[in-house]
C-alpha cells in the first residue's frame, strides 16, 4: 500500500486508545509494522489488551499533507 496515515491502537473492551500515529510513503513489505522499531514497545504497552492497526489510504497525497493529518491526530 502506498501513501498512508496509520494508527496503532490498544483495545480494552469497546474502547480504542491511540498509542502511535504516523504516515509513510510505502508499505509494500508485509512485515512493515512488525519490523517497526517501536513494535516491541507497542506490545509492551498493551500487555493483555489487543493491538490494532488503522490505515487511512491517501494515494494522491504529498508527504506534507500526510504529516499534517498525523500531526493533528497526535
Amino acid at each position: 500500500m502506498e501513501k498512508v496515515v496509520y494508527l496503532i491502537m490498544s483495545r480494552e473492551k469497546d474502547i480504542f486508545k491511540i498509542i502511535y500515529a504516523d504516515n509513510c510513503e510505502h508499505t509494500s513489505d508485509e512485515k512493515f509494522f512488525t519490523y517497526h522499531p517501536n513494535f516491541k514497545c507497542w506490545n509492551d504497552l498493551v500487555l493483555e489488551k489487543s493491538l490494532h492497526l488503522a490505515i487511512l489510504p491517501m494515494f494522491e497525497s504529498g508527504n506534507e499533507e500526510r504529516k499534517k493529518i498525523s500531526d493533528l491526530i497526535i
